[in-house]
């Protein structure tokens, strides 16, 4: 169970939230279930407006709660919480994820002599739907399972850790935008800090239950995705043009990277044949957003 008390706090989980009503339950669940002998926190930053807070006020005491009357960006509403904490370590799980048991353990096994960020495998834990199977292999299938260990470029917030030393040296994330996780692992990455992969630190999310929203989600990602790359590569005019030439053929492009990943781990394959789709619908929405960044530039 979290500490509430003021005694030396080794571990700050930090959750970053908004209109999280569907899951939060879900996810605090999980982590007031660790296995951890760890003396570790918990703390919520958000700036729902669907009754979130309420929901952890009245049922969660142990969590420290940060609400925020406007909205936070996932960048700001975790530099909030890391202003907040008071572990060595700090970890993040989003809010519509689900840590397993000993998630806290082997993170904190794992970051052991670490000098970069350390994260796992990201299941999907939302199988009733198709459109749970898509939203998964748009965002995820880098980081399914089983998976093995080894240094990647990029690793999700929601499932990362990193000592408080190296957030101080190379945080804090871009506020205003999304994407900011990215942002940090490329700074890290320049600075040969790659991000270490360990399949046995899982969680598993539950995606957008509807189809307007999950596209919607993947052109908003696209977009911020490009305008990130162009801010932080300096893109001139010429370069951001040809990536938008490029734009239409990203879909056939980022499903052939996905096969090729499902098929490596053995994995949701017949899921992955049966959401194909969905699964492209969503991946042109992602390059329509894409192809708009780079048109807006890194403003």
């Amino acid at each position: 169970m979290p500490s509430t008390s003021t005694t030396q706090v080794q571990v700050s989980v930090i959750i970053a939230c908004r209109n999280a009503r569907r899951t939060i339950q879900r996810c605090l669940d999980s982590l007031a279930a660790q296995t951890t002998t760890s003396n570790f926190e918990v703390i919520v930053s958000d700036s729902s407006t669907d009754g979130t807070d309420g929901i952890i006020r009245s049922e969660y005491p142990w969590v420290r709660l940060l609400h925020f009357e406007t909205r936070k960006f996932p960048g700001d509403a975790r530099n909030a919480g890391i202003r907040e904490a008071r572990g060595q370590i700090l970890a993040f799980i989003d809010s519509d994820c689900v840590a397993a048991p000993d998630w806290l353990d082997q993170m904190t096994v794992a970051q052991r002599g670490s000098n970069t960020t350390v994260g796992g495998v990201v299941d999907n834990g939302a199988r009733g739907h198709l459109l749970d199977w898509a939203g998964y292999f748009c965002e995820f299938s880098q980081w399914m399972p089983p998976g093995r260990p080894c240094w990647m470029d990029d690793i999700p917030t929601c499932n990362l850790s990193l000592h408080r030393e190296l957030f101080d040296e190379f945080g804090p994330f871009l506020e205003g935008v999304y994407c900011s996780d990215t942002a940090l692992h490329w700074k890290l990455a320049r600075a040969g800090r790659k991000a270490r992969f360990v399949p046995a630190i899982r969680v598993a999310h539950h995606g957008l239950e509807r189809l307007g929203p999950f596209a919607g989600h993947e052109r908003f990602h696209g977009e911020s995705f490009a305008r990130l790359r162009v801010k932080d590569r300096k893109f001139g005019l010429w370069k951001r043009f040809l990536y938008f030439c490029g734009a239409p053929v990203l879909p056939a492009l980022l499903w052939l990277r996905i096969a090729r990943r499902v098929l490596r781990n053995r994995r949701y394959i017949h899921e992955f044949a049966l959401a194909t789709p969905l699964l492209l619908l969503g991946l042109t929405a992602w390059s329509l957003g894409e192809a708009s960044g780079y048109l807006r530039g890194g403003r």
